[in-house]
């Protein structure tokens, strides 16, 4: 019995060793890291059609406002049409009259006693109207009162029937003291002269004390034809600027 015990024993352990794996010795198995997959992103899709490029809004430059000089209107040209020539003035310094003495004095009263400045007279002639002035002379008379005299002629480059000649007149200062009108009423052929004399207006001693500038000119004329030419106010004022004379254009009207 005990011989049958080991005898089953040795077996038991000779089926055991058989069964069991070597490991002495043995490689262990290739270990490999497992296999991790990134997950898919799947990019968003776009429809081309939809896509828009993006609006820049450029900035908005706006031009700097300019404001141009304020020109003077009197300063620009005078017309090319305009002559403008120098007639005898005579001196500030003239004797004062006394209509009510017989016999002259020795001293008579004198304007501007000590002053030796000129008076100056200046004609303007517009080759586009019928009458020129060829010559002029408008001197302050005294009296009982004061007034501008005339002497002078105007040439005709149409036959006319009436005309206008008036007669500007400035201090010293250039300020303007009155505008005087002359009519010549009167039919006048083609290229004739005729006389323009005789008194043109009143003026105060006070007046006459400051003129400094007489200025001639044609306003208008009345043509033999019933046609009427007149002058430009404003052209007028331009070729007084000329001569340091600014004078609104309302005041060239005679009154």
């Amino acid at each position: 019995m005990k011989k049958f015990l080991i005898l089953v024993t040795a077996i038991t352990a000779f089926l055991v060793q058989g069964q069991t794996p070597k490991l002495r010795g043995r490689k262990p198995d290739k270990l490999e890291a497992p296999k991790i997959e990134a997950p898919k992103i799947e990019a968003p899709k776009l429809d081309p059609a939809k896509l828009e490029p993006p609006k820049l809004e450029t900035p908005k430059l706006e031009t700097p406002k300019v404001t141009p000089p304020k020109i003077d209107p009197l300063s620009l040209p005078m017309p090319a049409s305009f002559d403008l020539k120098e007639a005898q003035g005579g001196p500030l310094r003239i004797p004062v009259p006394d209509p009510n003495r017989v016999v002259p004095k020795p001293s008579p009263a004198v304007l501007n006693e000590r002053s030796t400045l000129a008076r100056k007279a200046v004609i303007l002639n517009d080759a586009k109207c019928p009458v020129l002035i060829e010559e002029l002379d408008a001197s302050p008379v005294g009296g009982k009162e004061w007034s501008m005299v005339l002497n002078g002629q105007i040439r005709t480059r149409s036959a006319i029937t009436a005309a206008d000649v008036r007669l500007a007149s400035f201090d010293l200062f250039g300020n303007h003291i009155s505008t005087q009108q002359k009519l010549l009423i009167e039919d006048i052929g083609q290229d004739d002269l005729a006389l323009l004399t005789g008194p043109i207006g009143s003026m105060s001693e006070k007046e006459v004390k400051v003129l400094q500038t007489t200025f001639a000119f044609v306003a208008q004329v009345r043509l033999a034809n019933g046609s009427v030419w007149k002058y430009d106010p404003l052209d007028v004022a331009r070729a007084l600027y000329k001569l340091q004379i600014r004078v609104d254009p309302s005041r060239l009207e005679a009154k």
